[in-house]
């Protein structure tokens, strides 16, 4: 996904959100994707958020969406409209009057985990990872190409000899393995360059997931806006989440 400086999009849009009877509103967050498609100019043709999402939701996305500002990125010899995966996290927050305000945090765009969905760290390179007994960062250079597969070009930040012969075979296995949705132009699929930042650790408690959400939304109950969606951003953040080096186009949300 490309990555610009993080920037909430706010709006204070009302929708309905259908709860279990007898449960009182709450604060609700959570990740969603759409699909955006521009033409020549960066003018939005078509935007279709999730379809497992509810329809108050889904169209409130979309329309948010179609409101932000878009900038082709064109490529020699590649003609027609392009259309890039939009990652985000949403919060949405009860009103006095009834439904839900709503928030959205852009976290980035490019090609999509296969289907939708999050990144995730297999067993195999965490246990890789907790032999070789290093800890620090690394920046894996790769390439998702047009038939969704992808290709490691090099890691950055594994210097340490030791490190790089055990940790390098599982990074290359556990990311040549992922599959992805493409970016489009003119209709067909096309290869992105692509970063991903990991940051490597050993033993600790580290805070659960569990934990982080049930503080991080105890942090969201204390504003009626979820902190103008920062508290969205961070409790749906990206977690794991790759950078479009030369996505097929830019996009600066509107705030």
């Amino acid at each position: 996904m490309r990555r610009l400086a993080w920037l909430p999009a706010v709006l204070a849009c009302t929708v309905a959100l259908a709860l279990p009877a007898g449960e009182a509103p709450r604060p609700v967050a959570f990740f969603a994707e759409a699909r955006v498609e521009v033409d020549a100019d960066g003018k939005v043709v078509k935007v279709d958020a999730a379809q497992d999402l509810p329809a108050s939701i889904r169209t409130y996305i979309e329309q948010e969406l179609k409101t932000w500002q878009y900038a082709r990125r064109h490529r020699e010899g590649e003609t027609g409209n392009a259309a890039t995966w939009v990652s985000l996290g949403a919060c949405a927050v009860p009103t006095d009057k009834g439904g839900y305000t709503m928030g959205l945090a852009y976290h980035g765009n490019g090609p999509r985990i296969a289907g939708g969905g999050r990144w995730q760290v297999t067993s195999g390179l965490a246990n890789a990872v907790g032999k070789s007994g290093f800890e620090g960062d690394a920046t894996v250079h790769f390439v998702v190409n047009a038939d969704g597969t992808t290709k490691v070009e090099s890691v950055e930040g594994l210097d340490d000899k030791r490190a790089r012969k055990a940790i390098l075979p599982a990074v290359e296995f556990w990311l040549e393995r992922m599959r992805f949705d493409p970016e489009e132009i003119g209709g067909k699929p096309v290869a992105t360059r692509e970063t991903v930042p990991l940051r490597f650790k050993q033993g600790g408690r580290h805070e659960s997931r569990e934990d982080t959400e049930a503080r991080l939304k105890a942090e969201a109950m204390q504003s009626p806006q979820c902190k103008l969606a920062a508290a969205a951003g961070q409790l749906v953040g990206p977690g794991l989440s790759a950078v479009a080096v030369d996505s097929v186009m830019d996009i600066v949300p509107s705030i």
